[in-house]
């Protein structure tokens, strides 16, 4: 009596994780009466030739396959096929072009990133859109922004069913332009009674898009991240007119003129 196997062949050890069944083919000759196949206890019609075909399930990982032919006097003969499938391969799954919180002027935001999962189909919706892949698993789809919090939400799926959720809060700002507003000296403190070297010019920038330049009498002038500025001013006696401008990322521009009086008393 003899057992062959065909398929799997003995240098197979390993299906990917795609492959839930094993095809199992082969061969039974030989024996008294009648043969009797079973694989995994589970009966298996051998042809009138001794061939036989079936598929067995395969569990994530190792498997032990276990084939048992006997015939009609008692005599038996078993075979084992050991082979793993593999574990489920990771979902890898980037977005780029946005950060979890970001503020904006801009009436739009790209949305970018790629998606994959070694021999899974894929695929990527924006807000519930779906969105176009290439063959690599790149992405990038352009979102419309309204005044305000914008939440957009990035989503990856594959064929294993797995989902993964990415979301961003994206609050447009409206364009506002910049404008110079002075703390000292103020409208009440034009006139001062100060040494030409003692006076710091202090005031605050609101609005703008992106960074903000300004200039003080054509000097440029540091603007801190909160709008706020200081420069020292050379006074002369008497009259002074201070020019400034600010200008923003997207050409928006305030210009002011200030005129000081500098009245000195002795030293």
């Amino acid at each position: 009596m003899s057992l062959i196997l065909t398929t799997p062949d003995e240098t197979q050890h390993e299906v990917a994780y795609q492959i839930s069944n094993l095809t199992i083919t082969g061969k039974a000759d030989g024996g008294s009466g009648k043969l009797s196949l079973k694989i995994e206890n589970h009966d298996v019609p051998v042809n009138a030739d001794g061939s036989f075909s079936t598929n067995a399930p395969l569990r994530v990982g190792k498997n032990t396959i276990k084939v048992d032919l006997s015939d009609a006097s008692g005599k038996r003969l078993s075979k084992s096929i050991t082979i793993e499938r593999k574990t489920l391969p990771p979902l890898r799954f980037t977005v780029t072009g946005v950060t979890e919180t970001l503020s904006t002027t801009d009436e739009t935001v790209n949305i970018n990133g790629s998606v994959y999962a070694e021999g899974l189909r894929t695929e990527v919706s924006v807000n519930d859109t779906p969105v176009q892949t290439d063959s690599e698993g790149n992405f990038k789809q352009t979102v419309n922004l309204s005044i305000g919090k914008n939440k957009i939400i990035v989503t990856a799926k594959d064929a294993s069913g797995r989902i993964d959720n990415k979301t961003f809060i994206v609050t447009r700002k409206e364009k506002t332009p910049p404008k110079i507003s002075l703390e000292f000296p103020n409208e009440d403190k034009k006139t001062l009674r100060s040494k030409p070297d003692g006076t710091t010019l202090k005031g605050k920038i609101a609005g703008g898009v992106g960074q903000l330049a300004l200039t003080i009498d054509k000097r440029n002038v540091n603007v801190n991240n909160d709008g706020s500025f200081s420069a020292p001013l050379s006074l002369k006696p008497g009259k002074n007119i201070i020019d400034l401008e600010v200008v923003d990322a997207a050409g928006n521009r305030d210009k002011q003129s200030w005129i000081i009086y500098n009245n000195i008393v002795g030293k």
